[in-house]
Order: C-alpha cells, then sequence, then structure tokens
C-alpha cells in the first residue's frame, strides 16, 4: 500500500510540474498566460505517467548496463 501511495505522489508532483514548466514557457514565447491542459486543474496527466513509467523501469533495471537502458527507455517510452 505505501509503494501505491508513492507512485501516486509521484504522478501528482510531476504532473503538476510539468504543467507548471509548460505555462512559463509557452507564455514566454506567445507574451500571454496560456493554459496547456485540456483540464481544468494545473496539472497534466501525461508528465506524471512519463515520470511514473520512467521511475518503475529505472528502478526494474537497476542492474543492468547503461547503454541496455537507454535502448530500453527508448523503446517503451516510444
Amino acid at each position: 500500500m505505501a509503494q501505491l501511495k508513492w507512485i501516486f505522489f509521484q504522478f501528482i508532483v510531476f504532473s503538476v510540474l510539468g504543467w507548471l514548466l509548460e505555462v512559463v514557457y509557452r507564455s514566454l514565447i506567445n507574451k500571454r498566460f496560456v493554459n496547456p491542459g485540456f483540464l481544468t486543474g494545473p496539472y497534466l496527466p501525461i508528465y506524471g505517467t512519463g515520470a511514473v513509467i520512467i521511475t518503475s523501469i529505472a528502478y526494474l533495471t537497476r542492474t543492468i548496463p547503461i547503454p541496455y537502458k537507454l535502448l530500453f527507455y527508448t523503446v517503451i517510452l516510444s
């Protein structure tokens, strides 16, 4: 249960941080406030999902050499 809470926490944190990063970037480019999400809250689930996938893969592949990890990350996230 604690593992599930940690995954959910990571999902929320990275969703909000991804939204914040994208708001700053898009607002600077367009010189006005731009909400990049299709949801009404300050979060983008795609960033949370990607972070959970990457951290899960990192945990599962901690004993594999780095070149293989790079290939694995590329295939999974594509």
